[in-house]
């Protein structure tokens, strides 16, 4: 199996040589990209974590000193010449580092610009080249957990969630500390519904940052979740269309909203219009018909009186409501509140 591996591992070498290189369009570039990403995956190998396998030779070098330096047309074919040193293919954005493992000081400074281009690029909603510029960062510093964690953000804000998880790993794995990529995990494990993981993420998160509003609120979102999911979809029950699809647990747990309802309930117009509509319950069929129409206007204007009241007394809880139907209307939402969205990217580090 090792020399499966080191196969594996040449192969994974040349194709990100030929991406950093000038010989590819954009479209081949990403498509080979993608090659390499689905073999790590399947063989559990990548070039950063794995070098021990890495050959003598590169592949390139192996096939020229078996089928020699000359490509099938008799010509000579550059990139079939033996090279000891093996440097990396040049990039047409000179995103390519000066030397092998460890960054000069000269590739960190590219690394910061470019990943300070992806920063703008994410505040224009320009996701896909935000991941491009990130991309280069890390190709300049693999050794910054940041840039990777930058690129997680964008790959999120594009829905690939997967992608995304695989660079919060590996921030991680360089920084264990890093609390961002912790709750962009977390964000990227709710969008795949891996709930459980989700909350891992979020606790960790909070407990290298335990001053962060936003991871805490998240934890307690994906516990909540949790807990609902293991008691059968269970949990509160949904108040319908008339409420944004808005779920009684978010009432419950809204102190100024239990305060609006109980005033409501000492309301006297509100107490004639319940009594009024249980006397018709327990009328016979018949009865109940004939005042179906003047009960339904009754509650449309009590209804309407109600909600003038609570606008005059405590505007800024209609502000609340009004948040809650626009979350439950956003694309993803159901029952609850949804994840708070961590894709805002790492500011500049100095």
């Amino acid at each position: 199996m090792a020399r499966v591996e080191q196969v594996v591992y040449s192969i994974l070498e040349f194709l990100e040589d030929q991406i950093k290189g000038d010989t590819l369009g954009e479209e081949a570039a990403e498509s080979i990209e993608v090659a390499a990403q689905c073999l790590e995956t399947a063989y559990g190998i990548n070039t950063r974590d794995d070098e021990a396998l890495r050959p003598d030779r590169s592949l390139l070098q192996i096939f020229s000193t078996v089928y020699g330096t000359q490509d099938a047309g008799g010509r000579t074919d550059p990139y079939m010449e033996p090279d000891t040193s093996r440097p990396a293919a040049p990039d047409v954005c000179s995103a390519t580092p000066t030397t092998g493992a460890q960054p000069t000081a000269e590739d960190k400074r590219k690394a910061e610009d470019f990943k300070n281009q992806g920063n703008e690029l994410m505040k224009r909603e320009r996701y896909s080249e935000a991941v491009e510029c990130y991309t280069k960062s890390v190709s300049l510093d693999a050794t910054n957990a940041v840039y990777y964690s930058n690129r997680a953000a964008a790959y999120s804000k594009l829905d690939n969630h997967k992608r995304a998880l695989e660079d919060c790993d590996r921030a991680i794995k360089i920084d264990p500390n890093y609390s961002k990529a912790y709750g962009r995990m977390g964000l990227a494990f709710t969008h795949l519904n891996d709930l459980r993981r989700a909350k891992d993420a979020y606790a960790k998160a909070v407990e290298l940052e335990p001053d962060n509003d936003s991871y805490q609120t998240n934890l307690r979102i994906a516990e909540k979740k949790l807990k609902d999911a293991n008691l059968g979809g269970g949990g509160a029950p949904n108040l319908g269309p008339g409420l944004g699809g808005m779920d009684l647990g978010s009432f419950l747990n809204n102190p100024a909203l239990m305060n609006a309802a109980s005033t409501l309930l000492q309301n006297p117009q509100m107490q004639n219009m319940m009594s009024s509509l249980m006397g018709q319950a327990m009328q016979p069929e018949g009865n109940q018909n004939q005042d179906q129409q003047a009960s339904m206007a009754n509650l449309l204007q009590v209804g309407q009186q109600i909600a003038s009241q609570i606008q005059q007394q405590n505007p800024d809880l209609v502000q609340q409501i009004q948040g809650m139907r626009n979350r439950q209307n956003q694309p993803g939402g159901g029952g609850g509140a949804g994840p708070q969205s961590e894709g805002s990217p790492e500011p500049p580090t100095s």
